[in-house]
C-alpha cells in the first residue's frame, strides 16, 4: 500500500482503527465502556505518561468492530442467519494466525468475542476470550473487569 499514491486505491483497500474518545461512551455499545475505564487496583500506577491519556479511549480494529456491530445489530433484528455469520467472521479472525498477526488492538478484539460468546450462553468459552486478552495485556485491560464479573455471576 506504501508504494501506491493511487487515492482511489487507498480509500478502496485501507481501513483505519476505530476510536472513541471517553466523551463519547454515550454512543458506543456497552461493552466498550470498560475499554475507557480498564484500570482495576493499581492499574494505573502502572502506567507510563504515554498510557495516561489513551488509556481513557476505546481502540478498535475496524474489521472485528464491523463483525462486532453486525452480529450485535443481527440480533436485534431476529436475523439469526446474519447474526451466525458474523459471528463465524469473528472466530475466523480469532483463529487465524495470519489474521491475528494484522490486528493492532488483540486484546479489544478478545474482548469483543468473549462478548459475543456471553450472549450465545456460552460462559465457559467467554471466559476463555477474555483469559487470553488477559494474557495478552495483564494490567489496564478491560478483560479483567469481564472475568471478574462472570466468576461474581458463577459463584451467586
Amino acid at each position: 500500500m506504501l508504494q501506491n499514491d493511487d487515492p482511489e486505491t487507498w480509500t478502496k483497500k485501507l481501513a483505519f482503527c476505530v476510536r472513541f474518545l471517553r466523551e463519547e461512551e454515550i454512543c458506543v455499545p456497552q461493552i466498550l465502556w470498560n475499554e475507557m475505564h480498564r484500570a482495576v487496583g493499581d492499574d494505573v500506577d502502572h502506567r507510563d505518561i504515554c498510557d495516561r491519556e489513551w488509556m481513557n479511549w476505546a481502540d478498535l480494529d475496524s474489521r472485528p468492530f464491523m463483525l462486532y456491530l453486525q452480529y450485535l445489530t443481527f440480533r436485534d433484528l431476529g436475523d439469526r442467519h446474519r447474526q451466525q455469520e458474523a459471528f463465524d467472521g469473528l472466530k475466523y479472525i480469532a483463529s487465524s494466525g495470519e489474521e491475528l498477526d494484522k490486528l493492532y488492538h488483540g486484546e479489544t478484539f478478545d474482548n469483543l468475542l468473549g462478548h459475543c460468546y456471553e450472549l450465545e450462553g456460552n460462559v465457559q468459552q467467554a471466559l476463555h476470550m477474555y483469559r487470553r486478552s488477559q494474557r495478552f495485556k495483564p494490567r489496564n485491560n478491560a478483560a479483567n473487569h469481564h472475568i471478574a464479573r462472570l466468576e461474581r455471576d458463577m459463584n451467586q
